[in-house]
């Protein structure tokens, strides 16, 4: 399901419709959430994309604060220096 709705987000984000994309890609956060408990590393490619979504929407604050989601899931190692 989680999948279905990162598609799904992904495509609205493709033509635009960035509320519907957030929306979509929020829930199948939750959904991961739900499954892998928070910290799980695939939860920062969803952090990513509702980054992203934001950054295409012009949403820079919100931006910044779902990669810095991605970035605190995956641990400060994963950067490199």
């Amino acid at each position: 399901m989680a999948i279905m709705c990162d598609n799904l987000g992904n495509a609205f984000g493709s033509k635009g419709d960035y509320d519907q994309a957030i929306e979509c890609l929020e829930k199948a956060l939750a959904i991961k959430m739900q499954i892998f408990g928070p910290g799980h590393p695939s939860l920062a490619s969803s952090y990513g994309g509702i980054g992203a979504t934001y950054r295409s929407k012009g949403d820079l604050v919100r931006a910044a604060e779902a990669f810095r989601a991605a970035v605190a899931t995956l641990g400060a190692d994963a950067i490199p220096a």
